[in-house]
């Protein structure tokens, strides 16, 4: 998914037998987006609980922005030691992330 669709999407709900997460696409087009299991347990680990508001909020509750989102994602990065993966990053102009094997 796009970044701003995840920032502007809804905690997880159920469709039949399946836990779905409701985002707004480009254009402000609503859609439901199904997750698989592992995902959906994460979510639900993370938002412990709350039925509404954003999916990634502050601990005051607000909604994370962009920015916010990448500044969290460098610092868990940062402490992270994985070996030789590859850069991930924000493509200049771009909603997408590039990923780049290191030393490119």
């Amino acid at each position: 998914q796009r970044l701003p669709e995840v920032l502007t999407s809804a905690p997880v709900g159920r469709a039949g037998n399946h836990s779905v997460l409701g985002i707004t696409r480009k254009g402000g087009k609503r859609a439901t987006v199904p997750l698989a299991p592992p995902t959906a347990e994460g979510i639900d680990q993370y938002i412990v609980g709350r039925v509404d508001g954003p999916l990634l909020a502050t601990a005051a509750g607000s909604r994370l922005d962009q920015g916010a989102v990448w500044r969290l994602l460098g610092s868990i990065a940062s402490g992270a030691h994985f070996g030789d993966v590859p850069t991930v990053g924000s493509a200049p102009g771009k909603d997408q992330v590039v990923v780049e094997p290191d030393g490119v």
